[in-house]
């Protein structure tokens, strides 16, 4: 599985592989932001189990206004369900972040019986912001 993020730390909303990252989690390198992890071994996703990878993303507010983030998730295989997490493992719906302030986030993947370490996924993170005025 892949996760792919975009630095620019002079964007006004900066996005980042988070810095205290699981070690299961590895850079792959270049430029793409891409972050993988290893399926059916001792060290990566568990067959038929849920497994907690948090924090992954991290999200920072360089604006000058408040945002109001949100970060739906999706799975291209029936098999899994991915659910966004906060840093506790905490189903993450929203977070006002205000100039400055950063939220890390993750992923809670459960992995159903039907699921075969052969199979593949991607996982599509949304990054939604708008104005905390609602506009």
């Amino acid at each position: 599985m892949n996760v792919q993020v975009s630095g620019d730390s002079s964007a006004l909303l900066v996005i980042d592989e988070s810095s205290n990252a699981p070690s299961v989690v590895g850079s792959s390198g270049g430029s793409s932001g891409e972050i993988s992890f290893p399926i059916g071994s001792s060290t990566g996703l568990n067959e038929n189990a849920t497994t907690v990878l948090t924090p992954i993303v991290n999200v920072t507010n360089n604006g000058n206004e408040a945002v109001n983030l949100t970060v739906p998730a999706t799975s291209d295989n029936g098999s899994v369900t991915v659910v966004v997490v906060d840093p506790t493992d905490v189903t993450f719906g929203n977070a006002v972040l205000t100039q400055g302030q950063n939220q890390e986030f993750g992923l809670r993947l459960i992995l159903d019986d039907s699921f075969s370490d052969r199979d593949s996924f991607t996982i599509t993170l949304e990054i939604n912001t708008e104005d905390d005025d609602g506009s």
